[in-house]
């Protein structure tokens, strides 16, 4: 086998640490997509009754809009879940109980 044929990559990652791809999915969050849309489903089957057929549809489309809306990469190398989490947990002070006394 030439070097010019393999361009020195032998499909080996450089890290132990780093994500597999496929294409242009990180493996991780394409089996997150798969799961997620399977337990949707089952629950849809669960929560709606037959009659009910356009608001299932829409509990199905929209909670994997969701969950692929979360998973995708925002500023910062973060994903959108990850940058939820971090402004959840710096500004403590807005999350006050409407009972709060001064």
């Amino acid at each position: 086998m030439d070097q010019n044929e393999m361009n020195g990559n032998y499909g080996i990652p450089r890290d132990v640490r780093a994500n597999v791809k496929l294409s242009i999915f990180i493996l991780k969050d394409l089996v997150t997509m798969v799961i997620t849309t399977m337990l949707t489903f089952f629950a849809a089957m669960r929560i709606f009754p037959t009659t009910q057929w356009v608001k299932m549809i829409a509990f199905i489309v929209l909670t994997i809009g969701i969950v692929f809306y979360l998973i995708l990469p925002c500023r910062g190398g973060k994903k959108n879940w990850q940058a939820l989490l971090l402004l959840a947990r710096r500004r403590k002070t807005r999350w006050i109980s409407f009972d709060w006394k001064y």
